[in-house]
């Protein structure tokens, strides 16, 4: 009776443990179609015991290979069976000791600055980089057991609450009105093209001395949006008789001027052109606004041009006195608006993370 009682026992002990080993074994080997990935989990605290019980549902696609978090000192520990491994500042040399595929960060309070570190050892690495959905998504059983993580967005790095817009005065300013963006083929005039057509207006000039960008921009606006009249104007800002030639044909509401050269290192070997379209180009349109009695023009400026420590940014310093000049004198409204690093810019660093965490 007692052996039998302490092989009972025993047997009672071991089996969790040895169900355990089972299912995991079968996870790291696999269902043969090639979807586990190795992976390292990133956040050892409550976002990462969070995913375990996710993780551990059989349906999970991940083969847990170690922990890593921002605090060094819970190296040794384990969470969920599954050791940590050290600091995510080890993340180069781990990830490639253990041929590691796929990084998920589990530290809802990680700041913008550190997702942006993660992101681009992951990008040197190849390494595809996920977060873990919200917390209510995952408590609620929103999101399929051990998948459904989603990739970091680059506006997770942006480090603030996104400005949502005033809509119902946009709409008063807008609808029904004939806008006329100069640089339409730009990333940032483009975006705005894109952000006035959804109020409705009766036309949008897109004026631009790119052909191919304004030709891609107009076709992309005539397929989302019906009933505008877009009209691809192919002009140069330096150009002052052609301008005030489009101006008074179209009689535009308001102007949205963000034609301008806004990559620093090349202005700095091209200082010339940068005065000619930046501040010589930003004159010619103020000037065509005052003189065809445009309403309102709205000038798109660079928080470079604070206290400018580059060509770049003095030119757009000048540029805003100049507006701020016509402002003063003539009976059209004029205003310059600040941006900062622009979220998708082509002239902004973000885009090649953007890139880089969309190849993986």
């Amino acid at each position: 009776f007692i052996i039998l009682f302490i092989l009972l026992s025993t047997f009672l002990i071991l089996m969790p443990r040895i169900t355990w080993q089972l299912i995991y074994s079968k996870r790291k080997k696999g269902s043969g179609d090639g979807e586990h990935r190795r992976t390292f989990l990133i956040g050892a605290g409550d976002g990462g015991a969070l995913f375990m019980d996710s993780y551990q549902h059989p349906t999970s696609e991940l083969e847990l290979v170690g922990i890593l978090d921002k605090d060094s000192k819970k190296k040794g520990q384990k969470l969920g069976g599954i050791p940590v491994l050290g600091s995510y500042d080890d993340l180069p040399e781990l990830a490639k000791r253990h041929q590691i595929e796929r990084v998920i960060v589990a530290i809802p309070s990680l700041d913008p600055s550190e997702y942006e570190r993660i992101l681009q050892m992951c990008n040197k690495l190849g390494v595809k980089c996920y977060k873990m959905p919200k917390v209510e998504t995952v408590v609620q059983g929103l999101h399929q057991a051990g998948t459904g993580f989603q990739k970091i967005d680059i506006t997770d790095l942006l480090g603030r609450q996104e400005i949502r817009l005033d809509e119902s005065r946009l709409g008063a300013e807008l609808t029904g009105k004939t806008i006329l963006v100069t640089g339409a083929g730009g990333s940032i005039g483009s975006e705005i093209c894109r952000q006035v057509s959804r109020f409705n207006p009766e036309r949008i000039v897109l004026l631009g001395h790119g052909e191919n960008s304004i030709y891609l921009v107009y076709h992309e606006l005539i397929r989302k949006f019906q009933g505008i009249d877009y009209v691809p104007v192919i002009a140069d800002i330096q150009d002052y008789d052609r301008l005030l030639q489009v101006f008074e044909q179209y009689k535009p509401a308001i102007v949205y001027h963000a034609a301008a050269h806004k990559h620093v290192p090349m202005m700095e070997r091209n200082p010339k052109e940068a005065f000619k379209n930046n501040i010589r180009g930003t004159y010619n349109v103020a000037k065509a606004v005052d003189e065809a009695k445009v309403p309102k023009m709205v000038m798109i400026s660079t928080d470079k041009a604070v206290n400018p420590p580059n060509v770049m940014g003095a030119t757009k310093r000048v540029a805003e006195l100049i507006v701020t000049g016509f402002n003063q004198r003539s009976q059209s409204t004029y205003c310059a608006v600040r941006f900062g690093n622009v979220l998708g810019s082509r002239g902004s660093v973000i885009p090649v993370f953007e890139r880089q965490i969309a190849e993986g």
